[in-house]
């Protein structure tokens, strides 16, 4: 019974990272088609796929900040307090499971997730500057993914992983996002 957990664990990393891959690459060879997606999924589904985009966005390595789905929303006409909170919310699952991918894939398996400069780039900065890193880049629309993953691969207190980098990405939608309201 213990060997068919393994493989059963197995298959599911397996899946996960295929996903990830998948969608990272999709992300990057095709950023303009993303860009209409995001816009229809948002103009088709609404508050839905704030959610689900904000949770997505906060897991897979790609080039868009998680504030574009969330500003597409309020610009579009939906409630701003209403994405706010949903972005928040998904964004705050969303890193939650980036952290728990570094827990669960390690090293060696997301060295295979991303490029190996990015890995090593964002290894460096966490030695340097420890937790103060995830606060710098959760607070800045640059993609925080693989520094969320090192925090789990290097096993970050959830304390220290909530105060640096959740409860920040979360200020700084609400942020955003009302700033966005109030131009628009």
């Amino acid at each position: 019974m213990p060997n068919n957990k393994r493989w059963i664990s197995l298959f599911i990393l397996i899946l996960i990272a295929a996903v990830i891959l998948f969608v990272s690459l999709y992300f990057i060879y095709y950023q303009k088609d993303v860009n209409e997606i995001i816009y229809g999924l948002i103009k088709n589904y609404g508050y839905a796929s704030i959610f689900l985009i904000s949770v997505l966005f906060n897991m897979i390595p790609q080039p868009i900040s998680s504030d574009v789905p969330m500003s597409v929303g309020i610009v579009s006409g939906l409630n701003p307090i209403m994405i706010i909170v949903l972005a928040i919310i998904g964004s705050t699952l969303g890193t939650i499971g980036s952290y728990y991918v570094g827990v669960i894939l390690g090293k060696r398996n997301v060295t295979k997730l991303c490029s190996a400069k990015k890995y090593a780039d964002a290894c460096r900065l966490f030695d340097k500057y420890g937790k103060w890193s995830l606060f710098i880049t959760v607070m800045t629309p640059v993609p925080d993914e693989i520094l969320c993953w090192l925090a789990g691969i290097f096993r970050m207190r959830m304390v220290d992983f909530a105060v640096f980098g959740l409860f920040p990405k979360a200020l700084r939608h609400l942020a955003v996002g009302l700033i966005v309201a109030n131009i628009f």
